[in-house]
């Protein structure tokens, strides 16, 4: 089957029209509101505007800014950047805010997702209704809507299964077009986010093994192509590797806790906290450790049973081969210990610890449940022959199997979709008109300070970044005034000495001209006014700013 046919082309359509309602509002609102929450989605609009940034307008590498940690800069190697993102953003932004261009790419993922899965399970089932729905599954999976939040770099599912797709098709039709178009595939994975390369690679080893093991042997011209795709890969990805693993051989802060980001057994049979089955639910999942969004592993009960079946009525050797990728791919997310119930079973060692002290890099991530990405598409692969099965045996009725479709589509609902809008206090867009050159100390708190850089366009001391060195952390807890500052403490001064001095020639010194607090910041505010004496240039529309000098 041509990958341009019009069953292709029909199922792209279809996926757009159930994108825009399955993600209702974020359509009516695609300039104004945000498709995440006010937490890490606003990190990710400083991403997109970073990369176009440092690449048409500074002409500099986008793994450094010194826009960030000012006046130190900081390395973003390691940092949930998304190049892939960043880049399919740049012509968006000539034409859109900076909040369209981020729905934009959200809604393409969420399309391209459904599409590729689509696309890998037609060519493993050559059943199209079955196929159009392990799309839809997979791309409104309650994974994919609970990193929507926030998360854009794993809202970026999209080249998971076209990876899958085209590595299997090596095996299968061993062809250089094949190859190539595995190896272009897994670098997009890369540049969206490591995570998902290395979890395609694991995939790869497992087939691989499994190839070796059930065949007793390879073809020469599989390996051949095999060579290819992972030479190409190897070749266009280690710049991005190498900078990397240079960053990681410094020692950084900002990992997980893969105990507490492990995927709980409940989690997998209990409807996530976020979807619309799951507030039935939440005396249970309230327990689960770490992040609710990181806990979003329900697999359906629909899609469970359906694999339960296939197991019992159908193990060939192409499903054992998927049920063990999804027995493997379980396992890791479960992290270091099993977890029931929030209850964690430290004596009990798992896979997962294997990675964690042999993988270069592993231990810099820390979430052991986003391996539910791969689970997730192994699955319902699982379900998608257990479909075809369904449907060729006993000959389904279309309007039974539309209404099966729509109640395991249900089961994954997360409706209505999370937007959200950050009002820009004025203040900001009057310093981008200033074409002086200094640093801010922004502490209105958590990425917001990320967004408003984003339109004043000036270094601002600290900055939430997924990883942050040593180095960068000492400066903000040993430099007086700035350490005093940024984490709330009282400035301790020997008597006789000028603390508002004190005050004025550090930030003067790093060329920090405001401080910006939040206008409910007490503590701060009283820092500002009665210790240092700062004089307040504007109040209003929730903040309150202080100039150092003029």
């Amino acid at each position: 089957m041509k990958i341009t046919d019009k069953s292709t082309i029909y199922a792209l359509l279809l996926y757009i029209l159930f994108s825009l309602v399955l993600t209702y509002p974020l359509i009516s609102g695609i300039s104004t509101h945000l498709g995440a929450d006010s937490g890490d989605g606003w990190q990710n609009v400083w991403n997109l505007w970073w990369m176009k940034k440092a690449v048409t307008e500074l002409r500099t590498s986008p793994f450094f800014t010194a826009y960030l940690h000012h006046p130190l800069g900081t390395d973003l190697s390691l940092h949930t950047l998304n190049p892939f993102n960043g880049l399919i953003s740049i012509p968006l932004q000539y034409f859109f805010n900076l909040i369209t261009t981020y729905n934009i790419i959200e809604l393409f993922s969420f399309v391209m997702t459904g599409l590729g899965m689509f696309l890998l399970v037609r060519h493993l089932t050559k059943n199209r209704p079955v196929s159009f729905v392990s799309g839809l599954l997979f791309t409104f999976s309650p994974y994919h809507f609970a990193h929507a939040d926030g998360h854009l770099h794993l809202v970026a599912m999209e080249w998971i299964p076209f990876y899958v797709l085209y590595f299997i098709k090596i095996f299968d039709e061993p062809r250089l077009k094949n190859s190539v178009l595995a190896a272009l595939f897994l670098v997009l994975n890369g540049l969206c986010t490591a995570y998902y390369a290395l979890y395609c690679i694991i995939f790869s080893l497992v087939h691989i093994a499994w190839k070796a093991l059930s065949e007793r042997k390879i073809a020469v011209s599989a390996l051949k192509h095999l060579l290819i795709c992972f030479s190409i890969f190897s070749l266009l990805f280690s710049p991005v590797l190498i900078t990397m693993l240079r960053a990681g051989a410094s020692p950084i802060k900002g990992s997980h806790d893969p105990v507490a980001f492990s995927a709980d057994l409940e989690s997998f049979v209990i409807p996530s906290k976020y979807l619309v089955m799951g507030k039935f639910f939440s005396s249970v999942t309230s327990r689960f450790t770490g992040d609710p969004h990181e806990n979003a592993n329900f697999m359906g009960w629909i899609v469970t049973l359906l694999v339960l079946f296939l197991f019992i009525k159908e193990r060939t050797k192409e499903t054992l081969f998927w049920f063990l990728s999804a027995f493997l791919f379980f396992l890791f997310s479960l992290g270091p210990h099993p977890h029931i119930g929030g209850r964690v079973f430290d004596t009990i060692p798992l896979p997962y610890l294997i990675l964690d002290r042999t993988v270069p890099l592993f231990s810099a991530s820390g979430v052991p449940s986003r391996f539910i990405a791969m689970l997730n598409l192994c699955i319902l692969v699982l379900a998608a022959y257990s479909l075809d099965l369904i449907t060729r045996k006993t000959k389904i009725r279309p309007i039974l199997f539309a209404i099966l479709s729509a109640v395991m589509l249900f089961e994954y609902l997360d409706f209505p979709f999370t937007t959200y809008a950050y009002p820009v206090p004025s203040f900001y867009r009057r310093i981008a008109e200033d074409r002086g050159s200094y640093a801010l100390m922004d502490l209105t708190g958590g990425a917001c300070n990320l967004y408003y850089q984003t339109i004043h366009q000036k270094p601002i001391v600290g900055g939430y970044t997924s990883r942050i060195s040593d180095d960068r952390i000492a400066f903000l807890e040993n430099t007086p005034v700035i350490n005093a500052l940024y984490y709330d403490m009282k400035l301790i001064v020997p008597e006789g000495i000028d603390a508002p001095a004190i005050a004025r020639d550090i930030l003067e010194k790093y060329n920090v001209r405001y401080v910006i607090i939040d206008a409910r910041d007490f503590a701060r505010k009283e820092m500002l006014r009665d210790q240092f004496r700062l004089p307040v240039v504007f109040n209003g529309e929730g903040i309150e700013v202080y100039e150092a000098f003029r």
